[in-house]
């Protein structure tokens, strides 16, 4: 169980990690991230469709190594969403908001900005990730250990995650660019801050229950801890 109730308004999030590859070769160009169409909540046949040859080569990676499309058959009212972000990255940078979180855990009304539900979960969701970079840029750190969080009424939920997490130093794995990472619901991560400049290519498929929306992205953010950065 990914996610356990422990009472009390407690909960223990359990880690299930598995990691194969490397599956991506180290020789995408510039032109190559530069050109990646990114897709946002996609199902396969769009992503086939729009998806360029990152994309495609991550998909045929996950066909052979994890069977998506059979998984996906044995649970049909699931879906099968893919996203992907491709970012320049510099150092101090965060391609993602930063933070310990899960992904995908519901939310009540299923709305941008509502707090999630830890008691709504499933345990049949699913995601798959693989990066792809230049350089060492921004890994994702998965917490390998559980950790017990106290969640009140009201509460920001990824808020009390982070902080305790930090309480104590904590067993934390970063997946290796070019390598397959899968987990589900109560598995805790974040993407690390980077340490240089190169182009990143991130790709996430997820079996879990929300409705594919079909998007073409034409923008990325990025994140970063302080202002005052610089150039």
């Amino acid at each position: 169980m990914p996610i356990v109730p422990l009472g009390n308004d407690r909960f223990r999030f359990e880690p299930n990690t598995e990691y194969r590859g490397p599956v991506i070769p180290p020789s995408w160009g510039t032109e190559d991230y530069a050109n990646e169409t990114m897709l946002f909540s996609a199902d396969m046949g769009f992503g086939r469709k729009h998806g360029g040859p990152m994309t495609q080569y991550a998909l045929d990676a996950l066909e052979k190594h994890h069977h998506i499309s059979e998984q996906a058959a044995k649970a049909p009212d699931l879906h099968g969403v893919i996203d992907t972000r491709v970012h320049m990255l510099m150092p101090g940078m965060i391609p993602a908001i930063g933070g310990w979180h899960c992904d995908a855990v519901p939310r009540p009304r299923g709305e941008y900005g509502d707090q999630p539900n830890p008691r709504m979960y499933d345990p049949r969701v699913t995601h798959y990730t693989i990066t792809t970079a230049q350089s060492e840029t921004s890994r994702t750190s998965f917490l390998e250990e559980p950790v017990e969080v106290y969640l009140p009424p009201g509460a920001r939920v990824w808020t009390a995650v982070h902080a305790a997490i930090a309480e104590r130093p904590r067993k934390v794995v970063q997946a290796d660019h070019g390598w397959i990472a899968r987990f589900d619901l109560g598995t805790i991560h974040k993407a690390s801050i980077t340490t240089t400049a190169g182009w990143r290519f991130f790709f996430r498929y997820s079996l879990y229950n929300s409705t594919p929306r079909n998007q073409i992205r034409r923008q990325v953010q990025v994140y970063i801890p302080h202002e005052g950065h610089g150039w």
